[in-house]
């Protein structure tokens, strides 16, 4: 069998405030990456927007990332957490669902009927899961 070697991955963390400055990040940036996770809750006003406004800037800002993986994120509220979620998929590669998401299942299984893969996220340092605990919450 070949060993074949694979270069990692390099992720580009859009945590912009505007559309200017995330147009800037993929401009310095985008070229020596080749994912790129937008953070939406740091952005200024996004949530703001109506549904098709945002499902527009979403669209945008994945086409601005020249066809590199996308990955949605969003943290704040449960509510908001599950519309902005499901917002995303069928636009996002993938939506970052934190692990301790009262509703991570659910969305995990609507994610991948509409075609979005899921990065679970678990960000409970003083707690690391072995894959006994994976295995069973899943």
């Amino acid at each position: 069998m070949k060993d074949v070697k694979k270069k990692p991955q390099i992720c580009l963390l859009l945590n912009c405030r505007t559309l200017e400055e995330i147009k800037a990040e993929l401009d310095e940036f985008g070229d020596a990456c080749q994912v790129v996770e937008w953070w939406t809750d740091k952005n200024s006003g996004f949530d703001k927007f109506r549904d098709e406004e945002f499902t527009a800037l979403l669209k945008l800002v994945k086409s601005m990332c020249m066809k590199k993986t996308f990955i949605f994120s969003y943290r704040g509220d449960e509510a908001e957490i599950n519309h902005y979620m499901r917002l995303a998929m069928g636009i996002a590669d993938y939506i970052d669902v934190d692990w301790k998401h009262p509703h991570m299942k659910s969305l995990i299984r609507e994610a991948h009927r509409r075609r979005t893969k899921v990065l679970l996220t678990y960000h409970e340092l003083e707690r690391i899961m072995t894959k006994d605990d994976i295995a069973t919450e899943l």
